[in-house]
């Protein structure tokens, strides 16, 4: 026994859709949906190259970013051992 709602899908059990909902037996109906924007077919995915390219930059951008982290964290410390 499925609780049906007014729009047609299968209500949750949740008090607040129960005067929503009406018990039945029936199979809830499944509609198809288009992709939307569809593809043109002549678009070519893009080659693996630059899948390759993009990674390696984002190494690099990690890599710059672990190097200036840890010189301002060991800068930092050397700092802080001047103070002491």
């Amino acid at each position: 026994m499925n609780r049906m709602c007014d729009t047609g899908a299968i209500c949750p059990h949740r008090p607040q859709c129960d005067h929503f909902c009406h018990f039945t037996n029936a199979e809830p109906e499944t509609r198809k949906v288009k992709a939307y924007p569809a593809v043109p077919a002549d678009i070519d995915p893009v080659p693996d190259t630059w899948h390759k390219i993009g990674a390696f930059m984002l190494w690099c951008i990690f890599a710059v970013l672990l190097t200036i982290c840890l010189a301002l964290f060991f800068t930092g410390i050397w700092i802080w051992s001047l103070l002491i």
